[in-house]
């Protein structure tokens, strides 16, 4: 992992999400991106051109003071990083940017400001899981700020995204066990067990430990799941029902990594192998 793309509003959950990034930069040796995106269109008279771009650039400049102050609150010292502002609607920029910069990863937080704006952030975070080209990691206030040493919850859905999710995480989680949680929904349970079995990797057997429960697997039960587990990261493959992966946004007691199909399809070769601790390469 070289470089991860955090992007903020730098609202407290934002900061939450970034020292966690931090943390998890320095653990890689990795180099942090922290983007502020917003299209900076002032309540002002549209006819006065020269204003509103005078306008324009005195927020955006504003902004870039404001999100290096932020950037240098809450990451250590030690951590390579740059700042980025982009007059630019957030998801397209978050989006272009993971693209351009050629990013391994993108960590942001699931809340923002409070009102509107908040759930607008909420809809931004959701829309780049299902839409960006490299691995998501949504980080919630109730989560550790350090990428902790628990277990790794992977609710499995025997899709390639499903399968992908829980190869990246048991790298990214080096040694770490691996908790499969399956919902049978009412199904055969011995069947799914024996499904679930077959469908984990040989090269991750020796950590695999299986949970296939009579219910679907909601949100709620994942969470809770992973909080009596002691957890340290919930691994999912998306697409997932759009409220299975609101839920454990806002519930999960500790990070969530998303990997979704476009992500599969782009990046499937290259990506596990380019996770590498620092202590490990020492």
């Amino acid at each position: 992992m070289k470089l991860v793309l955090v992007p903020t509003d730098m609202s407290d959950t934002a900061a939450h999400a970034l020292r966690y990034a931090g943390a998890l930069a320095e653990r890689f040796d990795a180099h942090l991106l922290v983007l502020y995106a917003d299209p900076f269109m002032p309540p002002m008279d549209f006819g006065a051109t020269i204003a509103f771009s005078v306008r324009r650039d005195e927020l955006i400049e504003s902004a870039r003071e404001e999100l290096e102050m932020h950037v240098e609150e809450n990451i250590d010292a030690t951590v390579p990083y740059d700042v980025r502002v982009l007059a630019q609607s957030p998801v397209d920029a978050i989006l272009e940017q993971a693209c351009d910069t050629g990013a391994d990863l993108i960590v942001m937080g699931t809340h923002g400001r409070s009102g509107l704006t908040r759930l607008i952030v909420g809809s931004v975070t959701e829309a780049v899981i299902r839409l960006a080209s490299v691995p998501v990691i949504a980080v919630n206030s109730f989560c550790c700020e350090q990428p902790a040493g628990g277990p790794v919850v992977a609710p499995v859905a025997f899709t390639p995204a499903s399968l992908e999710a829980l190869r990246y995480a048991a790298t990214l989680a080096e040694n770490s066990p691996l908790l499969l949680y399956r919902g049978s929904g009412g199904g055969d349970a011995v069947s799914e067990l024996s499904t679930l079995q077959e469908w984990i990797p040989r090269e991750l057997r020796g950590r695999a430990e299986m949970k296939v429960v009579p219910q679907a697997a909601t949100a709620e039960n994942i969470a809770a799941y992973a909080k009596q587990s002691g957890a340290g990261l919930i691994a999912l493959g998306v697409p997932a029902a759009p409220h299975l992966i609101g839920g454990l946004l806002h519930s999960s007691p500790c990070p969530v990594l998303t990997i979704n199909e476009r992500t599969v399809r782009l990046t499937v070769p290259d990506r596990t192998r380019s996770l590498t601790p620092v202590a490990a390469a020492e």
